[in-house]
């Protein structure tokens, strides 16, 4: 398995706890979204500095950056500014069931501008084997999770698999019923297997 997935999984974990965590410090009633929002980020902040000097990166950071770069990290921060405070107050006026799906399109807008802006290619084929398996299934099981009922569960499996469909070059009928259906396993076919 390659470093970046495992360093995507444990961030998948952080955020998930981190969901956990904000959402418990402001059931509290004492704690507003921002004054979580300040300790939250205070601690990144400080772990972030730290990373950096402790990397010998603290004067090239501070005297030797370039202006491009500069700009570039400061948008991202404004970026992230923008994300997390809009996450943490999302979080304490709805439930994080409904509030983090929407917060985690933010994947595929990411995915996106990557393809769009840097020139990423967009391709199932992309990474090792292994890479390309755990990525759909982890986004399989996002969608599926993400569906509130069963009966919607199923329109996402079916969805999945007209889209993989499509991708192998299957021609996908829009607007009809067909890619839903066909998806679907025959009762039949369901108990033989």
């Amino acid at each position: 398995m390659q470093s970046y997935v495992l360093w995507a999984l444990l961030g998948m974990a952080g955020y998930s706890l981190m969901t956990l965590f904000v959402k418990l410090a402001e059931r509290s009633g004492n704690a507003t979204t921002y004054m979580v929002l300040a300790v939250s980020t205070t601690i990144v902040a400080i772990f972030a500095i730290a990373v950096v000097a402790m990397r010998g990166e603290l004067k090239p950071l501070l005297l030797e950056l370039e202006r491009r770069p500069l700009l570039w990290a400061i948008a991202g921060g404004i970026a992230l500014t923008v994300a997390v405070s809009s996450l943490f107050h999302a979080l304490s006026l709805g439930p994080a069931t409904v509030v983090v799906p929407i917060y985690g399109m933010f994947i595929v807008g990411g995915a996106l501008l990557g393809v769009i802006f840097l020139g990423e290619p967009m391709s199932w084929d992309q990474g090792g084997r292994g890479d390309r398996r755990g990525g759909r299934r982890g986004a399989d099981l996002a969608l599926i999770l993400s569906a509130r009922d069963h009966s919607n569960r199923t329109r996402v499996i079916c969805s999945i698999s007209s889209a993989l469909n499509a991708a192998k070059g299957v021609p996908l009928r829009l607007g009809s019923d067909e890619n839903f259906t066909a998806a679907m396993p025959s009762k039949a076919g369901a108990r033989s297997a």
